[in-house]
């Protein structure tokens, strides 16, 4: 549902339900906190939403939904292709830098909250998306036509966990210089090169 359509109760539970979950997992939170925080009484939670787990799944909807949009016109327009990747890599940083580790872990461990399945299924159509785009690229010579499109995920999912290394970025001033970096060595190498746009 468009946050148009939706009551300013059902969008502050949202919101609430969100940052809660966002910072301390979902497990951790409970129905009582968020309707506290919220404002709002457990009679109205349970107007918009039958449980903490249809919360996540509209919160999930929301958040993915708005990412895949911006990923789609992003692959869209009109811009050079190295200014393209730098973009997703930013995009990709951006889109899990206020994830707490509770809440990936409650995604991705906790079977009782059977969210794995729906994290799964859109993980494939973002991934769609890159290899068309890749695939694209590669026809039309903007990157080698004998490397194979599995090396180049695999090696964008590297530069991402790079990102939140401890280590690494205390040697960078901001997390966006390490995805330069990173983004300049994938396209480089370590050889002085122009790049090729």
């Amino acid at each position: 549902m468009s946050e148009e359509k939706r009551t300013e109760k059902e969008t502050q539970i949202l919101r609430t339900g969100k940052k809660l979950f966002w910072k301390y997992g979902i497990k951790k939170v409970s129905i009582e906190e968020i309707c506290k925080q919220a404002q709002v009484s457990k009679m109205t939670f349970y107007k918009y939403f039958q449980n903490k787990r249809d919360l996540v799944l509209a919160i999930l909807d929301e958040t993915v939904g708005s990412a895949l949009k911006d990923y789609k016109d992003l692959i869209e327009k009109e811009c050079p292709f190295t200014d393209k990747i730098n973009e997703m890599l930013k995009m990709k940083l951006e889109g899990t830098n206020d994830i707490s580790k509770e809440f990936m872990l409650d995604i991705y461990q906790n079977a009782d909250l059977g969210l794995l399945p729906y994290i799964e299924e859109q993980s494939k159509s973002s991934l769609q998306l890159t290899i068309g785009f890749l695939k694209d690229a590669q026809k039309n010579g903007q990157i080698r036509q004998d490397i194979k499109i599995d090396f180049i995920l695999y090696y964008f999912n590297q530069m991402i966990s790079m990102t939140t290394d401890e280590l690494l970025l205390e040697k960078y001033k901001t997390p966006q210089d390490l995805i330069m970096e990173a983004m300049e060595f994938f396209f480089y190498g370590i050889g002085a090169k122009q790049f090729n746009q």
